[in-house]
């Protein structure tokens, strides 16, 4: 006999389900076993081909032998109190729950999935305890795998213990994640799962790690995980994928509040549905977002005002996922090596690449995009006057020239570019002011023709044709 609280129930089952743990939705699924633990308490575990899990609850006098259910029986009396829930095996293959439920009684009876016995993987004595951000570096990792091709295993994590890095791609883009002081030299593989994601795990407790032949092994407070390695698996090079940080032609400085502008906006930029979600960043003097839907319209454009670029101008075509993600990853720097090279982040130990797509489809600037700038910018959802382009830096205001003829001739031709230089900003100015002065017309008209229209009522509408209701909801 087995008794545990369905407060603890409802414990194990946000970690011990389907969805957390990587199975299909309708495929078989290995049962739960509890069972007392040797050093006192009751030991709950699950264990399946590339996946072991155990959990210790801790409390003497509450276990009796072993008892299996399967995993979908925690549902059935999980809850939010600290009530008892007896489980009990009558007979081989079956498996009973009795609880209270406010009062009520409560009982089940299970069938337990039959599946071949295996032996639970060993913990090794020579754990090693590391600082936390281990399993966070995990999740991520498992969030940029992909699945397995027939030449590498890209549903795999690299784990490689020479550098002390974890690694994972889906062929497009790539995760780097170092200093965490792997216990081993070489390079071990195992399945990226969302259950390295789970919130139910302490993420702000210190992990326990080391290895078996068989499995890498992780402890987190009362939760142990034995990822099984992937022997015969192998991971491609990536090393050769990750750009010269050194190398790079162009260096995008993301300001925090452009960054938060743009995380919160990105998602939401026309063109989302197409496969590849594709966006343009343009570092050409101001730094821009555009997009556009596949099937053609308006571009829409994110200003990124206070970013700044250094380096040759370029317009990356890239799918924008990957560029929303290094901010989520916390990076503010993109470095640049061309229009159809990989794009890099970077900072200490993390390194973020991902490859862009055709430059050819890369979205420039136009005249009808609209405009879409961070709060506190001078315009907002607007329409372009004219066309972002890389505007030419003001010359610097000449020097006192040096006596005689040379000096003469020197200050003459500071003179002339300054002249130029004038003539330009007078230019700029003289298109702003005529940009301004569309905008205001546009703004009275458009208050005038709100002016003219009569304030519909709301007993005339009802009364009218069929299809009055329709226009007034079309026109507003």
């Amino acid at each position: 006999m087995i008794v545990l609280t369905r407060r603890e129930a409802r414990r194990l089952r946000a970690v011990l389900r389907r969805r957390t743990l990587g199975l299909a939705r309708n495929g078989p699924a290995p049962p739960v076993t509890l069972q007392a633990a040797p050093t006192g308490g009751l030991l709950v575990r699950l264990h399946f081909d590339h996946l072991a899990v155990e959990c210790l609850l801790e409390g003497d006098g509450r276990a009796d032998g072993s008892v299996m259910i399967p995993m979908e029986a925690l549902a059935d009396f999980e809850g939010r109190d600290e009530s008892p829930v007896t489980l009990e095996s009558p007979s081989p293959g079956r498996s009973t729950a009795h609880w209270d439920d406010r009062g009520v009684p409560q009982s089940r009876e299970y069938a337990v999935p039959d599946v071949a016995k295996q032996a639970f993987p060993e913990v090794p004595a020579d754990l090693v305890e590391r600082p936390p951000g281990l399993l966070e570096a995990l999740s991520e990792a498992a969030q940029t795998a992909g699945e397995r091709s027939a030449r590498h295993a890209l549903d795999c994590i690299l784990l490689r213990g020479s550098t002390s890095e974890v690694i994972a791609t889906d062929g497009r883009q790539v995760l780097v994640q170092g200093g965490f002081g792997l216990p081993w030299d070489d390079d071990l593989l195992v399945r990226a799962v969302p259950l390295f994601a789970s919130k139910a795990l302490p993420r702000d407790a210190p992990v326990a790690i080391g290895r078996t032949g068989s499995h890498v092994v992780l402890r987190a407070g009362a939760w142990t995980l034995h990822p099984a390695i992937q022997a015969d698996a192998r991971f491609p090079h990536v090393e050769h994928a990750v750009p010269d940080p050194g190398s790079a032609s162009t260096r995008l400085a993301i300001d925090p509040g452009d960054a938060a502008f743009l995380a919160a906006a990105i998602d939401r930029l026309p063109g989302g549905d197409d496969p590849h979600a594709p966006a343009t960043l343009d570092c050409n003097g101001r730094v821009a977002v555009r997009a556009r839907a596949s099937g053609g319209g308006p571009t829409t454009e994110l200003v990124l005002a206070r970013s700044r670029c250094a380096g040759e101008p370029v317009r990356l075509h890239t799918n924008r996922e990957y560029l929303a993600r290094a901010l989520r990853l916390g990076f503010d720097e993109v470095r640049l090596f061309g229009p159809d090279a990989p794009a890099l982040c970077r900072d200490g130990l993390r390194s973020f690449a991902w490859q862009p797509l055709s430059k050819e489809s890369a979205i420039g600037p136009s005249d009808d995009a609209v405009v879409v700038e961070p709060a506190g910018a001078d315009r907002t959802e607007k329409r372009r006057s004219a066309p972002l382009t890389c505007e030419p830096a003001p010359a610097p205001v000449p020097e006192p020239a040096p006596e005689g003829s040379a000096g003469v001739a020197s200050a003459l031709q500071e003179a002339e570019a300054l002249h130029r230089a004038l003539a330009d900003a007078r230019s700029r100015t003289g298109r702003l002011i005529a940009a301004l002065r569309r905008d205001r017309r546009r703004s009275r008209l458009v208050a005038s023709t709100l002016r003219s229209i009569k304030e519909p009522r709301l007993h005339e509408i009802a009364g009218g044709s069929p299809g009055s209701t329709d226009q007034l909801i079309h026109r507003f």
